[in-house]
């Protein structure tokens, strides 16, 4: 039996777009992570990592 269920994606689960994370790892890493529209209108996901070092 073949399923006709329709995959959605994560951001179509989301009715606001949820409050970004900033966090450090135990490596000195800064990882930011904020939730988006761009400019096609969609819910995207930005994550960026930045190192502390020199």
């Amino acid at each position: 039996m073949a399923s006709t269920a329709q995959k959605t994606s994560w951001a179509d689960d989301v009715d606001e777009l949820e409050k970004g994370e900033d966090f450090v790892d135990e490596n000195g890493v800064r990882t930011t992570v904020e939730y988006i529209v761009n400019d096609e209108g969609k819910k995207v996901k930005d994550t960026a990592e930045v190192s502390g070092r020199p």
